[in-house]
């Protein structure tokens, strides 16, 4: 009886653990462009075109994984309540790797907001946004090799299996991109396209592989 009544009622709770992640990930996606893009809206950040302002949205996507994933390494009891994990204790175990993994994602979606607010018209010089991007790629590169130091076999091959599949990735949408520019088909990319759909792609890579390996189902 009390194993039936155990399976009974995990579906449920699973049910409702994917409408909290499901219902918070959108509500907090549309409130927060909604208001960077009333922020860009209001000339705050400078005069951005569309390209910018998609890689603004992309960075933002950055820094909302990585608060989310930092705060659940650091509240384990409140993160295995909106993260894809089986309880508190396995958000405990991999601390140190979530936790650089979090600053890393932030970092690493600085970089291409600074890259998208410099330049003419935009919020910063070109020497301020070099040092700005350059900071912080040394921090995110620090926060990602710390946190392969503290994975699991597991996650490494995920990351090198992400890695290689984002570069054919590359090869398909920016070198076809470019292909049809020569060909007169599409206009030129300009280089803040380029990077963020380079960006856009390792997210798009990292999800692929962890749903081929079945990680993304509900536990």
């Amino acid at each position: 009886m009390n194993t039936a009544s155990t399976d009974l009622s995990q579906p449920p709770h699973k049910g409702r653990k994917l409408a909290l992640m499901i219902g918070g990930g959108a509500l907090t996606g549309f409130f927060g462009a909604l208001g960077l893009m009333t922020l860009i809206d209001s000339g705050a950040l400078g005069s951005l075109g569309p390209s910018r302002e998609i890689a603004l949205l992309v960075a933002m996507l950055y820094g909302f994984m990585g608060v989310l994933v930092g705060f659940g390494a650091l509240s384990p009891r409140l993160g295995a309540r909106f993260l894809n994990v089986q309880d508190a204790e396995e958000l405990r175990e991999m601390k140190q790797s979530l936790l650089a993994s979090g600053i890393g994602s932030v970092a690493f979606g600085g970089v291409l907001a600074v890259l998208a607010l410099t330049g003419p018209g935009a919020l910063l010089a070109p020497m301020a946004g070099a040092v700005a991007a350059g900071v912080l790629l040394v921090i995110a590169t620090l926060a990602s090799v710390r946190s392969m130091k503290h994975s699991d076999e597991l996650m490494r091959t995920v990351s090198r299996q992400a890695g290689s599949t984002a570069f054919y990735l590359v090869l398909l949408f920016i070198g076809g991109w470019a292909a049809l520019s020569i060909f007169g088909f599409m206009p030129q990319p300009q280089m803040i396209d380029i990077l963020t759909l380079i960006w856009a792609i390792l997210i798009v890579a990292t999800f692929s592989v962890c749903a081929k390996r079945g990680m993304l189902g509900m536990r």
